[in-house]
């Protein structure tokens, strides 16, 4: 770890604090996170929402489903942000090898898929490499003191893309042209009865709460990781005197 290159603030925080951190590093670095976000999740979600057209239903869980592979590319922009570096397109789309191969992926689309501290841990098997016991040892250390709040993280921000894609929906019913009110008719819906149009409609909404959503998810979890990691090997320690040292060798 090049701590000297980091592009934060080493201190101690609060599991809170820490979170917020998420926030702040989402919205600085939100060009390289929205490269890798279209690269991956939209460039997936999209041609397939359209290729099921006809398999009304199928497509929201499938993209869904696939969420994970899109989580690493967001990391990897957040990663190399940390360090100053600048992310475009053609750097995603060079990393995906990567990040199909050697990140845990495999499991994190099995029986990993429904765990509730997905953003705290991915940085464990993305960037420490981690696989079997030693992540699951490394994991527990790690988790300890923000088990909890790794799972809030991981259930507010299913609620939010909830209610976000669901205020759409209700946005659209309501501007909806008159005599076209079937295609997004919410209480059809409710019934069942929705159409291949209307699928597709639910697909956007939901894809578009996803990508407001997602980024700060990844985010906060890298962050929360960031503090722990800090906290438990004293980098906020280390940084203070290599910045020492450079001040001291200048003189």
């Amino acid at each position: 770890m090049r701590l000297e290159e980091i592009g934060i603030q080493l201190r101690p925080r609060s599991a809170s604090e820490a979170l917020d951190l998420g926030r702040v590093m989402m919205q600085a670095w939100y060009g390289g996170a929205w490269r890798a976000w279209s690269v991956t999740y939209l460039a997936i979600g999209l041609p397939l929402a359209l290729m099921l057209w006809h398999y009304e239903l199928l497509a929201i869980p499938l993209i869904w489903w696939l969420k994970p592979f899109c989580d690493r590319a967001l990391l990897f922009a957040y990663s190399r942000s940390l360090f100053g570096e600048s992310i475009s397109r053609r750097d995603v789309w060079r990393a995906l090898p990567g990040l199909l191969k050697n990140t845990g992926l495999f499991s994190a689309l099995t029986y990993r898929r429904f765990g509730l501290r997905r953003a705290f841990l991915l940085p464990v098997w993305q960037l420490e490499g981690q696989r079997g016991k030693a992540a699951r040892q490394r994991s527990r250390v790690l988790s300890s003191r923000v088990d909890n709040l790794s799972v809030g993280l991981t259930v507010f921000s299913l609620a939010i893309s909830f209610f976000l894609a669901l205020s759409l929906l209700l946005l659209i019913d309501m501007f909806v042209p008159q005599g076209h009110q079937d295609i997004v008719r919410m209480d059809d819906w409710l019934d069942g009865n929705i159409t291949s149009a209307g699928a597709f409609i639910l697909n956007l909404a939901i894809m578009t709460a996803e990508s407001i959503v997602e980024p700060f998810y990844v985010a906060s979890g890298f962050a929360l990781y960031l503090n722990r990691r800090s906290e438990l090997e004293g980098w906020d320690i280390e940084q203070a005197f290599r910045k020492m040292s450079v001040r001291k060798a200048a003189q």
